[in-house]
């Protein structure tokens, strides 16, 4: 019975101590030892317990045991939790840069955009400009012909 007892409180002070992690590799070995040395235990004939008091304890052990196995699996989840949480902090950075980048873009374009209807305007001056002045030369040729008539015209009558 003390080697039952001495067995058990190993076990469950492991168990209390170390439950997050005893599923852990480097605690595997000495969690897979005190569980051996419990079954191994629970097993002994010469133990006076009921058997009902041993199916308690085994239950109670693959309760531990199933506990132990879910610890494992939530760990993994937190793991893949945290990765996941990471690549969309880092996917929300890229994004920020492409926001930032795209808006860059966007106020050179507008600058672009002013200089290019700033030039527009200038063009339609430059235009009026070259069509008043085409006017003028023509004004100006008509006004020239006419004198070379003119002058024709007094060369011929002296």
């Amino acid at each position: 019975m003390n080697a039952l007892k001495r067995v058990v409180l190993a076990y469950t002070s492991f168990m209390d101590k170390d439950i997050s992690r005893a599923s852990a590799n480097s605690k595997k070995e000495l969690h897979t030892r005190l569980s051996e040395d419990l079954v191994d235990a629970l097993k002994r004939p010469f133990l006076e317990l009921s058997a009902s008091i041993r199916l308690t304890l085994r239950e109670i052990h693959q309760e531990v045991v199933f506990l132990l196995s879910e610890n494992v699996e939530l760990r993994a989840k937190k793991m893949s939790f945290i990765r996941a949480m990471a690549e969309t902090e880092s996917l929300n950075i890229d994004i920020n840069s492409a926001k930032s980048k795209l808006n860059e873009l966007s106020s050179e374009v507008m600058i672009d955009d002013s200089s290019l209807i700033s030039l527009a305007s200038e063009m339609k001056e430059l235009q009026a400009k070259i069509d008043e002045c085409k006017m003028r030369l023509a004004a100006k040729k008509c006004n020239v012909s006419l004198e070379i008539e003119r002058t024709k015209a007094l060369m011929r009558a002296i």
